[in-house]
């Protein structure tokens, strides 16, 4: 099967001490048909240096003059993407190798348009624990808790046309994810498809 194209979205602010090694997380994936899609939300240190230091074959960098906030960086990303399937990543965590590879097969063997993943935090490359993910899904709980972890969710754009996030500052993927499960059925991979790096 011919391996279809993942728009990786990875909004930047001042992230020079974790974009380098959350960019290698992506081009290390054992699926290989990948964009990786940055916005740079107008950082003060040397984020957008380290980004342009790197394998610029996959990597589409944009900059704003302004800091916009994370929502509007993925929103200018997700204009640009080509990919079918959208990828959210944030710029200090890390995704496993296989975890596109294995997250579209897994989407593809359960017709999932929207799918989101157990995670790891990672202290000093020590996983401390698991955040596992519910079975089922309660709107009020998704209101009142971040349960979907914005770096585990691909998107299949041939299910779900308009993918965006509303211009507010907090919990904005939240919110997207909200109004997508209003009209569409999901798919949760239980095992942990990245490390979430933590200093402590």
């Amino acid at each position: 099967m011919k391996e279809k194209l993942v728009s990786v979205i990875i909004p930047t602010y001042n992230s020079e001490a974790t974009i380098a090694i959350t960019i290698g997380s992506v081009l290390n994936q054992t699926h290989k048909s990948l964009e990786i899609i940055i916005v740079d939300d107008a950082s003060n240190d040397k984020t957008v240096q380290v980004i342009k230091d790197l394998d610029k074959t996959k990597i589409h960098l944009f900059t704003l003059d302004q800091n916009v906030g994370a929502a509007e960086a993925r929103n200018l990303a997700l204009s640009k993407a080509r990919g079918r399937f959208i990828a959210f990543l944030d710029s200090d965590d890390t995704w496993y190798p296989e975890k596109l590879a294995r997250q579209l097969l897994f989407m593809e063997e359960n017709q999932a348009g929207f799918c989101f993943t157990a995670y790891e935090r990672v202290v000093a490359s020590t996983v401390k624990n698991v955040v596992q993910v519910p079975r089922l899904l309660n709107y009020n709980n998704l209101l009142r808790n971040t349960i979907i972890n914005c770096s585990t969710v691909v998107i299949d754009r041939d299910q779900i046309k308009d993918v965006r996030m509303p211009s507010i500052r907090t919990r904005q993927d939240t919110a997207a994810w909200l109004s997508i499960l209003k009209k569409r059925s999901y798919r949760i991979w239980s095992e942990p498809s990245f490390g979430k790096l933590q200093s402590s």
